[in-house]
């Protein structure tokens, strides 16, 4: 007989008597082999969600939920998205005194796939995980100096909970991102700097966005 590598697939050759019905076992026999090393080693499912919560999972498995098309990846102790998006839009003015302000009321409805919630302006975190934090926000005065700050677990800005911090000279428009490790029900929220009374602008396209993706839980 003669066989493939790496998978050992089987066909007869020409020292083989012939048979066909042993023949076609013997093939059939091989390829499912091959087909079951394949699938032990890739360990891709497709299924229901609850399919994935019931299954016996090992580290490394990645499982499609078909009914709500998310993704999952395990890790050895629990399933993790692997990736997510959020997104939310400022839809009225926020009136801003001197000094640092949370900018947290009036948004509008977010794009949401379930990676967190959010709530009075603050983004909280549903998994733990990397995440790509990304803030827009545009002023009515560009009264330097202004700041911006996304900040992890606290309302104030500082050194310790600040994860970046944004500054412009002149100007009414700050813009910021980073990547951090977040832990499960970590907050976030979006700080800004400015010398006197100012506001933010919603004319035209302008505001504040706020862009949270989960890249890898």
């Amino acid at each position: 007989m003669a066989t493939t590598s790496p998978d050992n697939l089987w066909s007869p050759d020409g020292t083989d008597d012939y048979d066909f019905t042993i023949d076609a076992a013997a093939m059939q026999g091989s390829v499912q082999a091959a087909l079951t090393s394949i699938r032990s080693r890739v360990r891709y499912f497709v299924g229901t969600n609850a399919a994935r919560i019931a299954a016996t999972a090992v580290e490394g498995d990645i499982w499609y939920a078909n009914d709500t098309n998310i993704e999952w990846f395990y890790n050895g102790s629990a399933w993790v998205r692997t990736h997510g998006l959020f997104v939310v839009k400022r839809a009225n003015a926020q009136p801003l005194t001197g000094g640092w302000n949370v900018v947290n009321a009036a948004y509008g409805t977010p794009i949401n796939d379930g990676i967190g919630t959010f709530s009075g302006g603050v983004f909280t975190a549903t998994a733990a995980g990397r995440y790509r934090i990304s803030a827009n926000v545009s002023l009515t005065s560009s009264s330097s100096p202004l700041a911006m700050q996304i900040t992890k677990n606290s309302a104030s800005p500082d050194g310790t909970t600040s994860m970046a911090t944004s500054f412009v000279g002149t100007g009414n428009a700050l813009t910021l991102s980073t990547v951090e490790v977040l832990a499960a029900n970590d907050a976030i929220r979006v700080l800004v700097y400015t010398l006197a009374a100012n506001s933010i602008d919603t004319t035209g396209n302008r505001g504040v966005q706020l862009s949270v993706e989960l890249i890898r839980g």
